[in-house]
């Protein structure tokens, strides 16, 4: 791509892969969450788009690391479940605090039988607590149904890249 200013090293493509992921994900949900440009913004509006855009932020940090060093850092998981719990209050939604916390428990215990059951039958970890605590989230985010569709689209999603990462010699089967 270029080359730092003041040290001259080349700049690495997937920094420009990041920026442009997370100005296109901050444009698509500030325009899908404040009504009308034209309409008066109120402060809930503020802190609905706060709290989402502090959820996308944490989630591309959280792929982008996971992505590269297999890790998802628990600090970040916090501040999403935070997040989450905040938009109860400024969110009208057709579901209920238990919905919530129940789907967060059911996509919690879901990863840790995924957890264990990958250590067993594969006789190595499958999946880190990281991936546990973020089902567990997604849960407290999404409720019911929302998080049985954003974990199937999730384990496609994954099943892809890591087809194209294996294929593209990136990683090796089983990594």
């Amino acid at each position: 791509m270029g080359r730092c200013r003041y040290c001259k090293k080349r700049i690495d493509v997937r920094n420009t892969v990041v920026e442009l992921i997370t100005g296109t994900l901050f444009v698509v949900t500030a325009v899908s969450l404040v009504p009308s440009i034209v309409n008066k913004v109120s402060g809930m509006d503020f802190a609905q788009l706060f709290l989402y855009l502090t959820i996308v932020s944490c989630l591309i940090v959280i792929f982008f690391i996971d992505l590269k060093h297999n890790v998802i850092h628990q600090v970040l998981i916090i501040i999403v479940g935070l997040a989450a719990i905040g938009l109860w209050f400024v969110l009208p939604s057709p579901l209920s605090y238990t919905n919530y916390i129940f789907s967060a428990v059911f996509a919690g215990l879901f990863f840790v039988c995924l957890m264990y059951g990958s250590r067993y039958i594969l006789k190595k970890e499958g999946m880190g607590f990281g991936d546990v605590q973020l089902a567990f989230v997604m849960g407290l985010l999404l409720g019911s149904p929302g998080v049985i569709i954003a974990l199937y689209i999730a384990f496609l999603t994954g099943a892809i890249l890591s087809a194209i990462l294996i294929l593209s010699k990136r990683k090796k089967f089983g990594q």
